[in-house]
Order: structure tokens, then sequence, then C-alpha cells
């Protein structure tokens, strides 16, 4: 019996610009692999395109509201071609075709698959090659290579010659930084034996010295002379410093030595990775080689959020996010890590560099000095007891200017008697009020400026809000003191039985 060939399924988080052309050749290895395995059955192939297509279009479909079970393959299929191409605005595909840059150490055949894929939608049937040589030209980055195109005849210039040239070209330079990195190794290798050879007369004193002080050491005596000792240490200092004039390691400092700050290491995933500190990134972003040599490589979703740089109308090229913890010493956050094409810097984001403790906001301040007259809460009440007195208090003996237009007749506000229900509610805010120094009792009659007040209980005494917010240019005349209503003389004279049976006699009356 034969064996299924696997089918791997359909990367979703990826480039989102090729999306549609990398779910077409998707389908197209499919059809592919149902001939290679022999399957004949629908409801196998049906079965097999589901579990082949991967959980990222399997929640695709389900999300658009196919019913995976009663829809054939074939419905599918089309459902899902439609939503991964839609419809596409011709004008726009080409200016991002015209926009498309090769990426640092993008390989010359990435660059031109990515040229390709983006050229399926600009509409360019006849002279596709003339195109995409001349995006080519534009947009590899390399000098020599625009100089031969240009330099080519209209005969001469063709797509192929072109990436033909540019494949060479990379590869020679490729190959001469292998040879450079090499011999700068070596070179360094060289100068580390000539500084051994060159203090050997040095090296020879001091072994002999050595060995004499170690002798003496474990008979508890010290003998080095003064001689021994300065020869000792010249050997040991011109040997150092020639050492890290020929090596380039960052962990030899010096106090004028220049070093970038920013760069910090931080795990993720299992790896240490060098980080830029960019306070005014939101996000964190890492390469793609950074993805690849991580210990333990998550699965990349898609990024439905588009990120720009300052100033620029382009968002950034995403190969897809994920969810991770970032951490440093003993701290660690919670952070979403963007991955981009090609080799770029790690970048640290402000949010994630806070919780790490990396940046820091400091809000300027005066510091509490060691000679401050800083008062307590007792001795401030001490010093000043008229503002501790428990009590809100009045402004006393201050006269206030009323701007009153004389013009204006003089109204009198008429009488508002507070409900029985909350006589005695009233009464006792009232009262709390004096207690609290808000409101004074008036003795000796009623003033010409009187207050809104209620009458019945109160009548006795005549009260003014100090705080009562009278209407600009309007006068307020009270000649006659408020009377009770008949229904508030009843309830005043409850305990009088004579003079309630009177009050009852008058009112059907009126």
């Amino acid at each position: 019996m034969a064996v299924a060939m696997p089918m791997e399924p359909f990367d979703y988080g990826r480039n989102m610009d090729t999306l549609g052309s990398r779910w077409k050749r998707w389908l197209d290895k499919f059809e592919l692999h149902i001939t290679g395995n022999a399957l004949t059955d629908e409801d196998m192939i049906k079965a097999r395109f589901l579990t082949s297509m991967g959980d990222a279009v399997y929640d695709t479909a389900e999300s658009l509201g196919l019913n995976l079970k009663d829809k054939t393959r074939k419905e599918i299929h089309e459902a899902l071609t439609k939503h991964f191409n839609p419809e596409k605005s011709e004008v726009n595909e080409i200016l991002k075709f015209r926009r498309a840059l090769k990426h640092k150490d993008e390989p010359v055949n990435s660059y031109y698959l990515r040229l390709r894929d983006l050229s399926q939608h600009c509409g360019f049937s006849t002279g596709l090659d003339r195109e995409l040589a001349i995006q080519f030209l534009y947009g590899c980055g390399m000098e020599p290579v625009h100089r031969k195109g240009v330099a080519l005849t209209k005969a001469e210039f063709k797509l192929d010659t072109i990436l033909d040239y540019a494949r060479a070209y990379e590869k020679s330079e490729r190959n001469v930084g292998e040879i450079a990195q090499h011999g700068s190794e070596l070179a360094a290798k060289q100068s580390v034996s000539f500084v051994a050879n060159k203090y050997s007369k040095h090296k020879g004193q001091v072994n002999a010295v050595a060995s004499k002080q170690s002798d003496n050491e474990l008979a508890g005596k010290v003998v080095l002379d003064e001689a021994e000792a300065a020869s000792y240490l010249k050997y040991k200092k011109l040997v150092h410093l020639d050492i890290c004039a020929i090596t380039d390691d960052p962990k030899v400092h010096r106090i004028d030595e220049e070093r970038d700050e920013r760069l910090v290491g931080a795990e993720l995933q299992g790896s240490n990775v060098v980080w830029l500190i960019d306070s005014g990134s939101m996000i964190n972003i890492i390469d793609e080689p950074t993805y690849k040599q991580l210990k333990h490589q998550p699965t990349l979703k898609a990024c439905t959020t588009g990120y720009y740089a300052y100033k620029s109308a382009v968002p950034f090229q995403m190969l897809g996010c994920f969810e991770t913890t970032i951490k440093r010493n003993s701290k660690s956050t919670k952070a979403s890590v963007m991955v981009v094409p090609g080799k770029e810097r790690n970048l640290l984001g402000f949010s994630t560099s806070k919780a790490l403790g990396l940046v820091t906001l400091n809000v300027n301040s005066v510091a509490e000095g060691s000679g401050s007259n800083k008062l307590s809460k007792d001795q401030l009440a001490e010093r000043f007891p008229a503002l501790f007195s428990g009590k809100i208090g009045c402004v006393k003996d201050v006269k206030v200017k009323l701007d009153i237009d004389e013009s204006v007749k003089p109204t009198r506000q008429p009488q508002r008697p507070v409900p029985f229900c909350l006589r005695e509610a009233v009464e006792m805010e009232l009262l709390k009020q004096v207690d609290e120094g808000i409101i004074e009792r008036v003795r000796g009659g009623h003033t010409p400026w009187v207050a809104n007040l209620p009458s019945g209980a109160c009548t006795a005494a005549y009260l003014e809000e100090i705080s009562t917010e009278r209407h600009v240019n309007m006068v307020a005349s009270s000649a006659v003191p408020p009377a009770m209503t008949l229904d508030e003389v009843a309830r005043a004279t409850q305990s009088d039985d004579n003079l309630q049976v009177l009050i009852d006699l008058k009112w059907p009356f009126g």
C-alpha cells in the first residue's frame, strides 16, 4: 500500500501584499498532491483539503460563514480565493511596485521574486520583463549593476542579462568579504604571535622571577628585589598595551571611549537578543535572521495593523507578529514583537523599555532638604487655630458693595412653603449650618434684605444666609414678613383643642 505524501499547510503569516499569489500557488501544489497520492474520491479530497490548509485558513473559512460540512470543495475553494484576492486598484498596485526596494542583505533572487509577485495586479500584460528589469535596476541598490544596465543598448537591455550580472556581482562580493574576514583573523593571530616573540626576552626574566617567587612563597618569604619587580611589571604592561592595540575587543574600556549605550541585551524566546532602545517607537521589531536564530520559534500571526515611520505614507513590510515575554535581569514583561524581512536593527519600544527599567521618566520637583521647615499637621493646627476649628466659618466685618440698578422696580419673591415631610430635615440642616458658622441667627426683627427662607416652624427667627446668590440688577423688598397659611396654623395649634375647633368650623366656609 502506497504511503500518502504530506502536504505543507498554507503560510498565512507572511507578506500580505503577496497573499493572493501565494494562495494560488498553494492551490496548484495541492492539485499535484492529489495526483501524486492518486486520490479520486471527492469526499476524501475535501477532507485532505480542509486538513492541509492550516489552522489560519480554516479559521478564516469559518469566519466567512461557510458551512464546511455542507459546502463542496469547489465552493470552499472559490470563497477563499475571492477572499484572498479582493478586487484591487491597478494604480495602487503599480505604485506599490514602483516603491519596492531591495532590503539590506536580501538575495538577488528573493528581490526578483518579490517584484514578480507585486507585478501580477499591475496590468503589465505586455512588456512585463522590461518593467521588471527597470524596477530591478532602480531598487537593487547595486551601483555597478546600475551602470551596467544603463550602458546597455535597447537590443541588449534584457531582464536575463541584468539578473545574470547582478547574481555574478553578488557572488563576487560575498567571496571577497569571506577572504577579507579570513585575512583579518589571520593578521590578528600573527600580531599576537609577534607580541609574544617581541617580549620573549622579558618573558624569560619573568619566568625566572616567578619560579624564584614560587619557591620562596612555600617558605613564607618574599625575596623580589626592586629590579626584578620592575622587569616583571614592564613586561606585563607592554604585552597588555600591544594586545589591546591589535584587537577589537569591546570589553576593553577607556575613559574617552565612545559607545552606544542604547544597545542592550534582553532574553527573547530563550535567546539573548541585542536591542536598540527606541523611545519613539510604539512597537518592538526584530529582523528575519534574528527570528530564525531563536531557540524556540513562535508561530507568526498576520499583522492586521499597519505601522508607519515618521513622515512616511508607506507602512512597514511585516512577515508577522507574535506575543511573548521579554526578560532582562530580574524584570520581565509581556509584549508583542513584529518581524520584518531582511537584516535590520532590532528595536525595543518605549513601553517595553520602561517596563524593563531601561527608560525612566523624571518629573522635576523640589526635593526636601535636610534643613526643611516642614510643619506637621498638629503644628499647623496649633499655629493657626482659627483654620482648624472643625467649622467652615463666616467672613465677618467685610463690607461688600452691591451694584444695584436703581431704575429697576423692586420686586418681592413669593412665599414658598416647605412641605411638611421635609420641615424637620430642613430645620436640622439650618441648625447644623448655624453651628458650623455658615449662617447666623438674626436678632431684633427682620431686615430689608431677606433670603428666601421657609416659614412655619422657623417664623420665630429670621435667618439670613451669607452665601445666598442674588440676581444682578434685581432689588428684593420685603416690608411685610411672610404670613402663615391655614394649614400651618392648624399644624402649630394641634395641642390647643379650642383653637382646633374654631379652625375646623372655619374650614368649610373658606
